[in-house]
């Protein structure tokens, strides 16, 4: 599966299960950059996101993942400022 289908199927499924401010703050302005052997690569637009992301929903969004892909997965955010491209910031 392409990591943006994953990802905009996973935000589809989020979208219902979390509080509407949370998944517009936090959720809503990522994408889906890289789906490599069980690694989502998922652009947010801030540090401060990414460190919110990682510390708080990471549970639930790997689980989320995991259940599309059929497979466990492991969830890296990145902070990407062009994130609609497919380039990466390491």
């Amino acid at each position: 599966m392409e990591a943006r289908q994953l990802w905009q199927t996973t935000l589809g499924k989020l979208q219902v299960q979390l509080p509407k401010p949370v998944y517009d703050t936090w959720m809503s302005a990522t994408t889906g950059i890289s789906y490599e052997d069980g690694v989502l690569v998922v652009g947010v637009q801030s540090a401060y996101a990414k460190d919110w992301l990682e510390n708080r929903m990471y549970s639930v969004i790997q689980r989320a993942v995991s259940e599309i892909a059929g497979r466990t997965s492991v969830i890296r955010f990145i902070v990407s400022r062009n994130h609609r491209t497919e380039e990466t910031i390491e």
